[in-house]
This record gives structure tokens, C-alpha cells and sequence, in this order.
């Protein structure tokens, strides 16, 4: 029952700080503050996006041959927060196209580690949780992420017009935090094996 607490905290914190990183929001919003050039904006979800996917073949392939994929989600854990760690120096140490540049290559690092994430969770999962209790972990991990994204957007929305940069650092730091908090709730919980 611990373990599935811990992981639906780990799922939570996860889904939110994937939430508060978003490239059509948090990531466009930033850019347009620092004074990025335009065109960089069109390719934040599109690297977001695609940077998930592709990898994911040629992870596949390694994961077909190695059985700790517990390694494999904690890289893609500590890559993403490393990434979104590097995108919160760049905008306060840097602007325009030199932070716009530093930004798109830190999202390309992050979707490299959200693909290695996406691959493996569901091996944590099955360490705590039977195939039919899996989908509500899930659910519930969202309902609450979700939750407190809502609670974050609302006052994010009502002073849209009046948002500063340091408010979009903040919420990147809320990124950043909830990344650290993934991975300090999951990385030593879980570390069993996948049984073939």
C-alpha cells in the first residue's frame, strides 16, 4: 500500500511538471519574454513532440536486450531535470537568440528523457500494482496533477496580460522542483528487475 502511494505521488509530481513545461504555454510565453527570435517558437512542439517519439525505436530495441529498466527511467528522470534546469539558467543568464537557441536544445535533451520515462513506467507500475489496478493509478495521478495545474492556470490566466518573466521562472522552478520530487519519491522505490 506504500508503494502505491509513493508511486501515484511519483506519477503525480511527474504529470505536473510535464504539465508546467508545456511548449505551446509555458515554453512559448518564455520565449516571446526573453525576446527569442519568432521562428524559434514554431519548432517548441514539434520537438516536444517528436523528440518523444522518435527515440523511442531505437530505446526499444535496448530495452528488448536489457532487463533493469529501472536505470533506464531514472536517466530519463534525472535527463529531463537536468534539461529544465538548463532552460531556467539560460533565461535568467542570457536573451534573445542565444537563450532562445539554449532552450530548444535543453527540450530536445527533455523529450529525449520523457521518451525513456514514457517506455519504462509502466515496469514501476507492474512492480507495485496488478494490470487492473494500473489504469487507476493512472487516473488518479492525473486527476490530481491535473488538480493543481488548475489551481496554477486559473490566477495565470486572470493576469494573462499582466504575466512578468519572473512569473514564467517561477513556473519553470515549479517544473524543475516537481522533476526533483519525481525522481527523490521513485528512483529508489522501484528498482526491481522486469521478470521476463
Amino acid at each position: 500500500m506504500k508503494q502505491k502511494k509513493l508511486l501515484i505521488t511519483g506519477l503525480s509530481l511527474n504529470k505536473l511538471a510535464d504539465l508546467l513545461i508545456s511548449a505551446k504555454t509555458t515554453l512559448t510565453a518564455l520565449l516571446i519574454s526573453i525576446g527569442a527570435p519568432v521562428w524559434m517558437i514554431g519548432w517548441l512542439v514539434p520537438i516536444r513532440e517528436s523528440g518523444a517519439l522518435l527515440p523511442q525505436v531505437l530505446i526499444s530495441i535496448y530495452l528488448r536486450k536489457h532487463t533493469q529498466r529501472h536505470l533506464v527511467w531514472r536517466v530519463g528522470m534525472l535527463t529531463q531535470t537536468l534539461s529544465v534546469f538548463c532552460m531556467l539558467i539560460a533565461a535568467i543568464s542570457f536573451s534573445g537568440g542565444l537563450a532562445g537557441t539554449l532552450i530548444l536544445i535543453s527540450l530536445v535533451f527533455l523529450s529525449l528523457g520523457r521518451s525513456a520515462c514514457s517506455l519504462t513506467v509502466k515496469d514501476m507500475e507492474a512492480d507495485v500494482a496488478t494490470k487492473g489496478e494500473r489504469g487507476n493509478l493512472i487516473g488518479i495521478a492525473s486527476t490530481v496533477s491535473g488538480m493543481v495545474t488548475l489551481v496554477i492556470a486559473i490566477p495565470l490566466t486572470i493576469y494573462d496580460g499582466s504575466l512578468s518573466s519572473n512569473v514564467l521562472l517561477i513556473v519553470l522552478f515549479g517544473s524543475l522542483l516537481s522533476f526533483v520530487l519525481t525522481l527523490m519519491t521513485c528512483s529508489n522505490r522501484f528498482t526491481h528487475p522486469v521478470k521476463r
